[in-house]
C-alpha cells in the first residue's frame, strides 16, 4: 500500500478494470481444467478493502479519521501536479496488483488470458504423478506479473544534494577556555600597550564576564532556595540565629549521648610529669570524666606523678600495644569495653568542648554523616 493523493483518478482506474472484465469475461468463464490458464478480473466492489483507504484528509483537514498512520499533507488543499491543478488529498490506495502462475504467459488477473509470444521460455514438461494434464502441464519457474495503476500523478523525487555536514558545536569547556584566553589577552595588551582603546576593550570584556558570573550566582542561589536537598545551610546554618539554634540542639544531642558513655567506654590518659601541655590538659580530662562519670586510667609515661590523678600507673608499653604514637603526650584514648578495642581521641591540648565533641562523633556518628 502507498499513500497517494488522487482518489478520483483511482476510481477511474477501478472503473476501467471493471469495463475490461465485462468485455473480456469469456476467458474468465472458461472451464478450468488440466493445462488451462484460468483466472478472473478484480471485482472493485467485493475484492477491494475499502476501509483500508482511511484515513482521508484534504490538505491539512482531517475528513475521515482512522487508526492507521496519516502522513502530513500540504497545508493548502489546492496543488499543482506539473501544469495540472488538483486537490491535495491523502488516503491509502492500492497501487500494485500481482498474480503468480506456474503456467508460462498466463495472466490470472486478466481473466485467465494467455498471451504467449512464442518464445521457448519455461516450457519444460512435467512427468510423473505430479503432472496435471500430461504434457500440457509445464514445469516453469514462477511467473509474476505486476499491474500498475498509472492514473495518478507521482512527483519525481529530487535527488538529495550532498550538503556538507554542520560542524560539531563547541563544548562548554572549550567555550569557557576561549573566554579565559580572550580575557588574559586583552588584559596583557592593556598592560603592555595602555592606550584608551586597549584599556576600554579590556574593561568592557571583563564587565561582560562579571555580569555573566553575577547571573550564575543569582541562579545558583535561587535554585538552592527552591530545592531543600541542595541547601547545605539546613544542615549547618550560617546565620546568627540559625547557628545558635543548631548549636543548642547539637549540645543537647551530644549531652544525651555522653550520659550513656560510662556504661560501655572508659578513658586512658597518657601524661608525663615533664610535659607542660599535660599540666593544662590534665584538669580538662578530669573535669570531663567527672561530669559524665567516665572511669579514667591515668598512665605516666616518664614515671612522674600528677596532682590531678594521684592513682596513676607507670606505663608498661600500653601505647605500643594500642598502636599509638609512643612519643607524644598528652594523649587521650577511649576504650570500648564491648569490642575490646581502643579509639584514639587526640593528642595535645584540647578544650573541654572539643574533647566532648570528638568523643561524641567517634562513638555516635558514622563518617560523613555530620558534614
Amino acid at each position: 500500500m502507498s499513500k497517494k493523493k488522487r482518489l478520483l483518478s483511482w476510481l477511474c482506474g477501478a472503473l476501467l478494470l471493471t469495463s475490461l472484465s465485462v468485455v473480456s469475461s469469456a476467458p474468465a468463464q472458461a472451464a478450468a481444467g488440466p493445462g488451462r490458464c484460468t483466472g478472473k478480473f478484480v471485482n472493485p466492489i467485493t475484492d477491494i478493502c475499502w476501509s483500508c483507504l482511511f484515513p482521508i484528509s484534504i490538505g491539512g483537514l482531517k475528513i475521515w479519521p482512522s487508526s492507521r498512520p496519516d502522513p502530513s499533507n500540504p497545508a493548502l488543499p489546492v496543488c499543482l501536479c506539473g501544469l495540472r491543478p488538483g486537490i491535495a488529498m491523502g488516503f491509502w490506495e492500492p497501487v500494485r496488483l500481482a498474480d503468480v502462475s506456474m503456467k508460462p504467459w498466463c495472466f490470472v488477473n486478466l481473466g485467465g488470458m494467455k498471451l504467449d509470444p512464442g518464445f521457448d521460455i519455461g516450457f519444460k514438461s512435467m512427468a510423473g504423478p505430479s503432472a496435471v494434464g500430461g504434457a500440457t502441464q509445464y514445469n516453469s519457474q514462477w511467473h509474476v506479473h505486476w499491474y500498475a495503476y498509472w492514473f495518478y500523478c507521482e512527483r519525481p523525487k529530487t535527488p538529495e544534494q550532498n550538503s556538507p555536514s554542520p560542524a560539531p558545536a563547541a563544548s562548554a569547556t572549550s567555550q569557557l577556555d576561549a573566554i579565559t584566553a580572550t580575557l588574559r589577552e586583552l588584559k596583557a595588551k592593556a598592560i603592555l600597550e595602555p592606550t584608551p582603546a586597549n584599556v576600554t576593550a579590556y574593561i568592557r570584556f571583563q564587565r561582560a564576564q562579571l555580569d555573566r558570573a553575577s547571573l550564575f550566582s543569582d541562579v545558583w542561589q535561587r535554585a538552592i532556595w527552591q530545592d531543600p536537598e541542595l541547601d547545605y545551610t539546613l544542615q549547618r546554618p550560617v546565620s546568627t540565629l540559625g547557628k545558635r539554634q543548631w548549636q543548642d540542639s547539637r549540645s543537647a544531642e551530644r549531652n544525651a549521648a555522653m550520659a550513656q558513655l560510662s556504661e560501655r567506654y572508659g578513658l586512658f590518659y597518657f601524661f608525663a610529669q615533664s610535659c607542660g601541655a599535660c599540666e593544662v590538659m590534665s584538669p580538662i580530662v578530669q573535669s570531663v570524666a567527672s561530669t559524665w562519670h567516665i572511669a579514667v586510667r591515668a598512665i605516666s609515661t616518664d614515671g612522674g606523678p600528677s596532682r590531678h590523678f594521684p592513682n596513676y600507673t607507670v606505663e608498661t608499653n600500653q601505647r605500643s600495644r594500642m598502636g599509638l604514637e609512643p612519643k607524644i603526650t598528652p594523649a587521650v584514648v577511649l576504650w570500648d569495653a564491648q569490642t575490646g578495642r581502643p579509639i584514639p581521641i587526640g593528642y595535645g591540648v584540647m578544650s573541654a568542648d572539643e574533647l566532648q565533641d570528638r568523643i561524641y562523633l567517634l562513638t555516635s556518628k558514622e563518617a560523613g554523616r555530620d558534614y
